[in-house]
């Protein structure tokens, strides 16, 4: 997931996204900006703009993927409903980016509600050395999806972290099935340490 100038730390404009996503590889990002769906578009041809959300909960931070209207954030399941009623993906952001302990209790309540973890947060092991093997872990326990990203908010970021999907076609609905099939969450340092 990548922030664009309309979240209050982003520092970049959708078509300096998409220019910093395609010098580094990309051929799509997921635009989650703070407390804010996408509603903007872009001149990018052959380029997946994934409209997105990255909601702040009383349960950690919610990224919504695939959304086709606006999201307010009310009750834990009732955004969580909100999500999956527009056909969205939720996903739990970085749960362990300012946790020190990689206890799943703090979790367990809402395990059951959310489609993935993101499991690879190209600022989240900042924060915390640990934070990412620590949600690969939950994930893996939980048997959730996994995903990963860079949670670029400036343009040095962009690429960081990623998806690997393979599609005939480059549709929202064919990644988004692709991603509800299970995919490779790769950046940083564990790429080439055996992860799946």
């Amino acid at each position: 997931h990548i922030h664009s100038e309309h979240s209050p730390d982003g520092r970049m404009a959708l078509d300096e996204i998409v220019a910093c996503a395609r010098a580094r590889g990309l051929q799509g990002v997921a635009v989650c900006d703070h407390d804010r769906a996408l509603t903007e578009t872009c001149n990018a041809p052959d380029f997946l703009l994934i409209p997105g959300i990255e909601l702040s909960t009383d349960r950690g931070h919610l990224l919504g993927l695939f959304l086709t209207a606006p999201i307010q954030y009310t009750t834990w399941k009732e955004t969580v409903q909100a999500i999956h009623d527009q056909g969205g993906i939720t996903v739990l952001a970085h749960p362990y980016q300012n946790k020190r302990s990689g206890s799943l209790e703090p979790f367990r309540p809402i395990l059951n509600d959310i489609d993935a973890v993101e499991t690879w947060n190209s600022r989240a092991n900042r924060k915390y050395p640990h934070a990412n093997d620590n949600a690969f872990i939950m994930a893996l326990l939980r048997n959730k999806l996994s995903t990963g990203g860079s949670d670029a908010h400036v343009p040095q970021e962009v690429g960081r972290g990623f998806l690997t999907v393979d599609v005939e076609e480059r549709t929202l609905a064919a990644v988004k099935a692709q991603i509800l099939g299970g995919y490779k969450p790769e950046g940083g340092r564990y790429w080439g340490h055996g992860r799946p």
